[in-house]
């Protein structure tokens, strides 16, 4: 899934394989049977660049992934000023990837995209004491390519179902 904004912004993030992919199923939402590489290159408004690849996603989150774009496109996610528990944030278990709404209008959708831990720029560190999502790459996207990205998620998790 490629995003880019008009100021030149930009994160591709794919899913790049199960983190075990020998593991056998133990049973409904077996971890270690559903923790999937996410694979991202990002390209920030200053400049800088980075890649990671990092199991920091289940296939049921990347699911919720999917339903928030589409929420998202729909206008159906308020702003907020960031991550905030219970908000209308999306924020998952391993805190590498977090997405917000910062803007929306009838035409286009700002959304944040949090990155921390591993997926952070490499000038952010991985200092474990750093505030939640203290780095964000901000988008304006329009609700079609929040449409499409959701897309482009459910098929790259057609490829690794729940198991």
């Amino acid at each position: 899934m490629f995003l880019m904004s008009a100021d030149g912004s930009y994160i591709d993030l794919r899913i790049d394989g199960y983190q075990f992919p020998e593991h056998k199923a133990a049973g409904r939402q077996d971890w270690e049977a559903n923790w999937l590489f996410i694979g991202g290159t990002v390209g920030g408004g200053d400049g800088e660049t980075w890649s990671f690849r990092d199991p920091c996603l289940t296939t049921w989150e990347v699911r919720d992934l999917v339903q928030w774009l589409r929420e998202a496109a729909a206008g159906r996610v308020e702003p907020s000023d960031g991550l905030v528990e219970d908000g209308p944030a999306l924020a998952f278990l391993e805190p590498c990837l977090g997405l917000s709404v910062a803007e929306s209008d009838g035409e286009s959708r700002t959304i944040r995209v949090h990155l921390q831990c591993e997926s952070a720029p490499p000038s952010h560190g991985l200092d474990p004491t750093a505030p939640s999502y203290g780095y964000s790459i901000t988008l304006t996207l329009t609700p079609a390519d929040l449409r499409t990205a959701a897309v482009a998620w459910e098929v790259m998790l057609s490829r690794y179902p729940e198991r």
